[in-house]
């Protein structure tokens, strides 16, 4: 169980690392093209994998025929995704990208939960809207140039960054 967390977390952080990577490559080579190499590399990583694992039933048109068609929006979502955050990543800061990514998807786990297997939790809601409260504080508080607010402005700070600007 332990290892589920730890894999779980480290899937998180590789996450973001890839996110980054691909904002950087989006904006290198435009995000049509970026998105493609992330998608070529990853199809030909995967076909590397299926090939040292033995999982080749799927090379079987009859197994990929038999897939029922909804399983396929995986590949569908992933892109979304992708083109998403290589769109948006640039705009926002990073932990606050992190911080709605976050809260986009335990909405979204609410939300099926709730309409799919019929289960409320007023704690998870409420958990997620103190989230959701806790980025636009982190809004309100946060300068202009990016430093954070510890109840009044540091004048001297905010005089040296515009002589720099």
């Amino acid at each position: 169980m332990i290892l589920a967390y730890f894999l779980a977390l480290a899937g998180g952080c590789i996450g973001i690392l890839s996110k980054l990577v691909n904002v950087q490559v989006a904006q290198r080579l435009g995000t049509e093209n970026g998105t493609l190499i992330n998608y070529l590399i990853a199809s030909a990583l995967a076909l590397v994998l299926a090939l040292c694992t033995g999982a080749t039933a799927l090379f079987s048109p009859a197994v990929l025929g038999s897939v029922p068609p909804v399983y396929y929006l995986g590949g569908v979502f992933g892109l979304l995704s992708l083109l998403l955050t290589v769109v948006s990543m640039p705009k926002v800061p990073v932990i606050s990208s992190t911080v709605l990514m976050l809260a986009g998807q335990l909405g979204t786990g609410l939300l099926i939960d709730w309409l799919l297997l019929g289960k409320f939790s007023l704690p998870r809601t409420a958990g997620i809207l103190l989230v959701a409260a806790g980025l636009v504080l982190d809004k309100f508080l946060a300068r202009p140039d990016g430093t954070e607010t510890e109840g009044q402005p540091d004048t001297e700070q905010a005089e040296v960054t515009a002589v720099e600007r």
